[in-house]
């Protein structure tokens, strides 16, 4: 049997989808920029940058670790701690 998606439905689709792809571009896009800051922290040999390296290190260990584990149906299936904890991250 064939499914036809309304007008509406297509609508709210496409929104959902819309959520999605802005989800996965700001975490892609905050994770480039801390992998950029990491390689300029690189260079510099002081106490100060070696800290802050360990905390980018960090951050970007647990997006790793919550991108390998909470999203293994693909960005469209993520639960709502998953949610939570991206939206989190992204944010500091």
């Amino acid at each position: 049997m064939r499914r036809v998606v309304s007008g509406t439905g297509r609508a709210l689709l496409g929104v959902m989808l819309n959520k999605t792809d802005d989800r996965k571009g700001r975490i892609v896009a905050r994770r480039l920029e801390l992998l950029t800051k990491l390689g300029e922290l690189k260079a510099d040999v002081s106490q100060e940058a070696a800290s802050a390296r360990d905390k980018l290190r960090a951050r970007l260990f647990l997006l790793d670790r919550t991108i390998k584990i909470g999203i293994k149906g693909g960005w469209d299936t993520l639960n709502d701690a998953v949610k939570l904890r991206l939206t989190d991250w992204v944010g500091k």
